[in-house]
């Protein structure tokens, strides 16, 4: 977990020092993955703050992530201007939300995170989603960097499925079992593509271990105990993976 903090945190503060040059497609679209995976990491520590004190600590420092990168956005000169303003608006929105509910947050009294910011959080991430795409069109991204980067969604995206339904939001009903199947057969089906990809045997031994220690929690709908656990290492092989998508870059 915290490889994935210093590996996000890194591309950020390389990214303010660049800030007055332009950034190549691949870094713009590096620069918003890096942004994504912290948005994600942070709502599903604050998801589970209320049972584990520990992901108060966690969550801010994504938090703190998101705010470095945000001062880059308007550097993505591969996105039309309201396209970036779109980007900066939802970010600060985001960061609004969620930084009132960390400072409103005791140990003892809890926060109700689970009930709040579902809606920013989500607005974000399609807006991220769609500068992405934008970027993607005006230039070729590596086919090593993309195939990566979607395994490293589908790995948080089973995370954050389980960090639902461990505190029974309101939408944990909605993560059926066969959805669940659906979820974690993609993850799998993205290991099995990564070993088509040329020096990916190191790294997918590695993240096919970090995957065996959470797939069963993950994929079945009746078991939602550990959820910080299950964070752990969902980041922990997602770091594996960032650190392999950057190898490819041009």
């Amino acid at each position: 977990m915290e490889g994935l903090h210093k590996i996000i945190f890194t591309l950020a503060m390389t990214m303010v020092t660049a800030i007055s040059h332009a950034l190549t497609p691949t870094q713009a679209y590096e620069e918003l993955h890096a942004l994504k995976l912290s948005v994600k990491s942070a709502y599903v520590f604050a998801l589970i703050v209320d049972m584990d004190a520990r992901a108060h600590i966690k969550r801010n420092e994504r938090l703190k992530e998101i705010e470095t990168i945000a001062k880059t956005l308007e550097n993505l000169e591969q996105l039309k201007s309201d396209q970036r303003k779109e980007l900066t608006t939802r970010t600060h929105v985001y960061l609004r939300s969620a930084k009132g509910e960390a400072a409103t947050y005791d140990i003892n009294l809890g926060s109700r995170t689970a009930s709040n910011g579902f809606v920013a959080y989500s607005e974000l991430i399609e807006q991220i989603d769609i500068s992405m795409d934008a970027i993607k069109q005006q230039a070729p991204i590596s086919e090593h960097a993309l195939k990566t980067f979607n395994l490293m969604e589908k790995v948080l995206n089973s995370v954050e499925a389980h960090s639902e339904r461990a505190v029974k939001t309101l939408r944990a009903d909605t993560f059926s079992q066969l959805m669940l199947n659906a979820m974690c057969s993609e993850v799998q089906s993205g290991l099995d593509t990564l070993a088509e990809l040329k020096g990916a045997n190191a790294v997918l031994k590695r993240a096919s271990m970090k995957w065996s220690f959470i797939k069963t929690p993950a994929c079945q709908k009746t078991k939602t105990n550990a959820p910080y656990t299950i964070i752990y290492y969902g980041e922990l092989m997602v770091a594996e993976l960032q650190v392999f998508a950057g190898l490819d870059t041009p």
